[in-house]
């Protein structure tokens, strides 16, 4: 351990969360080195699915809750990129998190690689690395820029900046819902920005309200509707209670700390 870290063990905030994305088994040896930069810079920690334990938690829901929870995403780009990258990538774009890219010198990338580089470049800040023995001394120095340019220019106050994730994220998602059943994604994705398209479950007071209904029957469309909804309205007022949607899948905890958690971010 380096004296910033013993240093930083006598305040109260934790470390800045950096989630390195990348393919694991070609680039292992790069991602190392990466860990091995964020470890010493004096206020972040890495996040390596590979050198996590054992989880009932299934590995995608681990990884892309890591990737929302995370402060900032480094992205490694190589020559191919798998689902699961490709996933964890637009799970950062949707979620609003910080994305540093460093792309590899390579002299041929996959069609995948190349329609995810074009979808995130107006969205990420890019390094091209000339020589693989240098990248930890470019994350070192990203990482710096990044802190100090977020200090200068800070993002919006968190509950706002924090609940647009959240409205972007449920519209994601139900965009994903119709992809999956065959839909086309430009058309997946009209239908997901539309507000009216789904079941108005109207003005629910205060208590319990359960929606019951054949499988297929819109359910789920519904309630992220009806989230949406109080999201809108929470943006448009400050004094409108703060929302939030949970999904069972993604519970670590009971559900009282789940939400005392949340509540408290």
């Amino acid at each position: 351990m380096n004296k910033w870290n013993r240093c930083m063990r006598l305040y109260n905030e934790n470390h800045l969360l950096v989630f390195v994305s990348s393919v694991t088994e070609n680039l292992r040896a790069l991602r190392q080195e990466i860990k091995k930069a964020i470890t010493e810079f004096p206020v972040t920690e890495p996040w390596l699915f590979e050198d996590m334990p054992a989880s009932t938690e299934s590995p995608s829901d681990l990884y892309l809750r890591k990737v929302k929870e995370a402060d900032l995403v480094i992205w490694l780009v190589g020559d191919e990129t798998t689902q699961p990258v490709a996933d964890e990538i637009h799970t950062c774009m949707i979620a609003g998190v910080r994305l540093l890219a460093f792309l590899l010198c390579m002299d041929n990338r996959c069609q995948t690689t190349r329609n995810l580089i074009e979808k995130a470049q107006k969205y990420a800040k890019w390094e091209e690395v000339k020589e693989s023995d240098l990248l930890a001394e470019y994350v070192t120095r990203a990482l710096h820029d990044e802190i100090i340019r977020g200090y200068r220019n800070p993002d919006p106050p968190k509950r706002r900046r924090r609940l647009k994730q959240k409205f972007n994220f449920s519209l994601a998602q139900i965009k994903q819902s119709w992809i999956s059943l065959g839909v086309s994604e430009t058309v997946a994705a009209n239908l997901s920005e539309d507000p009216t398209v789904g079941l108005d479950l109207g003005d629910l007071g205060p208590g319990l309200h359960i929606v019951k209904g054949d499988q297929g029957s819109g359910k789920s469309l519904a309630a992220a509707r009806h989230f949406q909804k109080s999201v809108k309205l929470a943006l448009d007022d400050i004094s409108s209670p703060y929302t939030l949607f949970v999904n069972e899948r993604d519970l670590t905890s009971n559900l009282v700390e789940y939400i005392d958690q949340r509540a408290n971010e």
